[in-house]
């Protein structure tokens, strides 16, 4: 055994059953930053409802119910033409996903809520792009503090593009 060659394990590659499984945590992950970015209650059960799904959605979300609805917190997982009125919609591969969330978070006070944090990245981003821009402050600063200003830049950034996209779901909700 330990003079022996390892074993060749080409042929075993299922890439349909890859992208399905692939397909699997994609949705679950795109449902889980969904209800974080909207603030749905952690203990709150939602539907899902696949959006003119193709019959090979359809059978990917039959055989992977029970671990979707475990993963994701859903009570139901239902198909329909068109997605329903105060749902989010989420894209992952070809399929088309809308929680409905209307009955469960407060539209507007979420909106108002997405809108002041906004606001609070929009001058935080201020703040360190005038800095930036400062040539003193450039001139005098070491390399380490303007790398760190520069990626704190990039976080505030990221952080309002990611909550710009959280407030158009809740005003597309509404």
């Amino acid at each position: 055994l330990a003079l022996a060659s390892w074993p060749s394990l080409s042929g075993l590659v299922d890439t349909d059953a890859a992208a399905e499984i692939d397909w699997v945590v994609s949705l679950v992950s795109e449902i889980r930053s969904v209800r974080s970015e909207m603030n749905v209650p952690g203990g709150a059960k939602v539907p899902l409802v696949l959006v003119s799904a193709s019959a090979t959605t359809k059978a990917r979300a039959e055989r992977h119910d029970e671990t979707l609805k475990r993963r994701a917190r859903l009570d139901a997982i239902t198909f329909a033409d068109q997605a329903p009125k105060g749902a989010a919609q989420i894209i992952v591969g070809d399929t088309t996903a809308a929680i409905p969330l209307a009955g469960v978070i407060d539209m507007g006070a979420e909106a108002k809520r997405l809108a002041k944090e906004i606001d609070k990245t929009v001058s935080e981003i201020k703040k360190v792009t005038d800095r930036l821009g400062n040539p003193q402050f450039m001139a005098k600063a070491p390399e380490d503090v303007i790398d760190e200003l520069r990626e704190r830049q990039a976080d505030f950034e990221a952080r309002q593009g990611k909550l710009k996209i959280a407030l158009s779901r809740v005003e597309d909700a509404a």
